[in-house]
């Protein structure tokens, strides 16, 4: 699946939960305005601030899971994962 995607969701919340070999690490919810996709990283930009970064390098994979719409995931080969949802 392709990042491009979340350029989709704009001026909303979203809900960003982070494992690490599984286990909930963190959860973390916040308002953004709009989504950047860099060569390294995907941002959530709230006042021309990023307030979010996702590295594309610890986390190379993305795929759409189909627990709930609107939830996606970042992954690697160390059952490390960032999933985030827009409710």
């Amino acid at each position: 699946m392709k990042l491009d995607i979340l350029k989709l969701f704009k001026e909303r919340q979203v809900i960003v939960n982070t494992f690490i070999d599984d286990e909930l690490r963190n959860k973390d919810g916040f308002m953004f305005d709009h989504i950047e996709i860099l060569d390294r990283s995907v941002n959530f930009v709230k006042d021309e601030q990023t307030v979010h970064s996702i590295s594309l390098e610890i986390y190379p994979t993305f795929q759409a899971l189909d627990d709930f719409k609107n939830y996606f995931s970042f992954s690697n080969d160390n059952n490390d994962k960032i999933e985030i949802y827009f409710p």
